[in-house]
């Protein structure tokens, strides 16, 4: 069961107030040699240049033509500088004469042809490659070189801040994407005509990650995470994104890592998915054993596991279909309850969601939530009931009788480790509540598990259906840090 002992350290220290704070100008400030940002804050004491934000020599991109060059009349081009954009050169592209034995800017033969894929004007071409230049509207620069021998098409799309994506077109349709960020992260994206693939990601902290995806839709890779980066999650109690494309898990589409941590302590992995949804689950692989980690839960665009070094961790879409859930209000907790195995259907195609639950049910839910094996008892129930029994959540008696919403508070909030409670119960109704059950119910209204009608009641003791419980749990689980 969840601890409910959590200690807090701070420490204050004090801190001088600086004389001057820089803000720094988005815009690029360039001379004939270098760029930077300048300080808008008044007062700034930097004059020279080289001290300020961002300071770093022009980097020359490819030439960018301007005017094309015509039989009779002379064009020009120009190159910038990729970061701020300062034009760097400028020269002239003679004119074609007509023939193909006019001159070029390069002082090659050939019609304005250049000898250099890197130099080539727009429209220029060698014997076996063209190559073209284009200024895109929000700054960036996008090069398209075509090799007519082997049909194979390049565009290079650089920004000014640096960053830049090549993308490489085969003849046989494999595309190999390589995006690199302003910081250094790279992303290596092979994928061919049959859906197979595989990704590179080198982050700028260190971390790399290498996925292979086969033709049926099943990503297995590993990722190997530095220890810093590591300790510092550990330390600040944040989780660490894994780096690198949405894995796709839909259907029979699964994905399996291999998690490198070089630490004990789990860390709590943020691992992004193409449209999560609460069907989805994380499964631990261990052994020839698969089992679904219950707190593994949708944290925006990923699911959000703890784990140890050497986990093995299988995404996978665990719903299940029941023609009675799909347009129920709660049709999403009970997704996310069936798919993590806590309920199980009526039958295989009708889950029941309004049908009345019983309290030796709940039992059993929360043994499941605990990790106990329920099957297999003298009846559908039992091995849950004693498991309540043995850990104080319920005196097990009255398995078979409706369960209400206090009950359910009293018991969710035995097995959360009777956290205590300081929130108020502002319902018509409040003085209804059972006095053992007061501070459970409590505890559950201020987490947000357990809420109160359009009327203003909250009705205690009204019994609860299996949508009602499914979304408690569900939200129980979502609030806790598993």
């Amino acid at each position: 069961m969840p601890a409910n002992n959590v200690t807090l350290a701070a420490t204050w220290r004090a801190v001088s107030e600086p004389s001057h704070v820089h803000a720094w100008s988005g815009a690029w400030e360039s001379g004939a040699t270098h760029h930077w940002h300048n300080c808008t804050a008044a007062g700034c004491p930097l004059t020279d240049n080289g001290q300020k934000d961002g300071y770093a020599p022009h980097t020359a991109g490819n030439w960018i033509v301007d005017q094309a060059a015509t039989s009779s009349q002379n064009g020009s081009r120009h190159k910038a500088c990729t970061v701020c954009g300062y034009v760097m050169e400028r020269e002239t592209i003679p004119a074609t004469g007509g023939g193909s034995s006019g001159g070029s800017s390069g002082g090659s033969s050939g019609g304005g042809s250049s000898d250099s894929d890197d130099d080539s004007p727009s429209g220029g071409s060698s014997s076996n490659t063209t190559n073209t230049t284009t200024k895109n509207p929000d700054g960036s620069t996008t090069s398209t070189s075509t090799n007519r021998g082997t049909g194979t098409v390049t565009k290079t799309t650089k920004w000014p801040d640096g960053s830049r994506v090549v993308v490489e077109t085969k003849r046989d349709g494999t595309v190999t994407t390589t995006e690199t960020a302003a910081d250094g992260s790279t992303v290596k994206t092979v994928t061919k005509p049959d859906g197979s693939g595989k990704t590179s990601v080198r982050d700028a902290d260190g971390t790399v990650v290498e996925t292979t995806v086969n033709s049926s839709g099943q990503t297995k890779g590993e990722a190997k995470f530095p220890s810093k980066v590591v300790q510092e999650a550990l330390d600040q109690g944040y989780a660490v994104r894994l780096p690198g494309p949405s894995l796709w898990i839909e259907g029979t589409d699964t994905a399996s890592i291999t998690f490198r941590t070089g630490s004990v302590r789990p860390l709590r992995v943020d691992i992004p998915v193409v449209n999560p949804n609460p069907g989805i689950v994380a499964v631990l692989v261990s052994g020839g054993k698969e089992t679904i980690l219950k707190y593994a839960v949708p944290a925006g665009d990923a699911i959000s596991v703890s784990l140890t070094d050497g986990a093995v961790v299988k995404l996978k879409d665990n719903r299940k279909e029941f023609s009675d859930t799909r347009s129920h209000w709660a049709a999403e907790s009970i997704d996310f309850v069936t798919a993590r195995e806590l309920f199980s259907g009526k039958t295989s195609a009708a889950f029941a969601p309004d049908s009345t639950m019983t309290r030796g049910m709940l039992m059993t839910v929360l043994a499941r939530l605990d990790g106990t094996d329920t099957s297999g008892g003298s009846t559908a129930y039992a091995k849950g009931i004693a498991w309540a029994a043995a850990q104080g959540i319920s005196d097990g008696r009255n398995p078979d009788v409706w369960i209400t919403r206090e009950q359910i508070a009293a018991m969710l909030y035995r097995y959360a480790g009777e956290p205590g409670s300081g929130g108020t119960l502002p319902f018509s109704d409040a003085s209804s509540i059972s006095g053992y059950a007061r501070e459970a119910v409590s505890w559950a209204v201020e987490r947000g598990i357990l809420t109160g009608y359009q009327n203003g009641s909250l009705a205690p003791q009204r019994t609860a259906t299996r949508a009602q419980v499914a979304a408690m749990i569900t939200r129980y689980i979502c609030q806790v840090d598993g």
